[in-house]
């Protein structure tokens, strides 16, 4: 990861996901952004920009104050394309505990985040918010 693209579009991500307490600096989201999610959750499959800050603002308030915290345990960067591997971990207001592992995968275009793919346990965040 030598060449000074790699080097732009890794800056922007470490950026964007160092502050992952609820507080993401949109400024750093492209126009045109969208967010891919796997599985069949209610957040599954392609996304609009404001899909992705509304959720965003729910994690924040699932679990407060700051939402989900994320420790990165690998992050490489290819051009345009960075990713991340890392574990998310919150405490709602009843004290229940989430924790995951995730891949992230984010494309760069014009020093901004064009795409998020996530990647994650869909049956954890299924039974987690999505039981009845």
């Amino acid at each position: 990861m030598s060449d000074p693209e790699s080097q732009a579009s890794l800056a922007v991500v470490q950026s964007f996901i160092r502050p992952y307490v609820g507080q993401f600096d949109a400024s750093l989201l492209h126009p045109d952004f969208t967010w891919w999610v796997l599985g069949d959750l209610p957040t599954s499959g392609l996304n609009s920009k404001q899909k992705f800050l509304n959720n965003l603002r729910y994690n924040k308030m699932t679990f407060p104050p700051h939402g989900q915290r994320i420790e990165v345990r690998n992050i490489f960067a290819s051009g345009s394309h960075v990713t991340v591997e890392g574990s998310t971990h919150g405490v709602d207001a009843m004290g229940e505990v989430l924790a995951l592992d995730l891949v992230f995968l984010y494309e760069i275009e014009g020093g901004k985040i064009k795409q998020i793919r996530e990647y994650m346990d869909t049956k954890k965040i299924h039974e987690r918010f999505h039981s009845v």
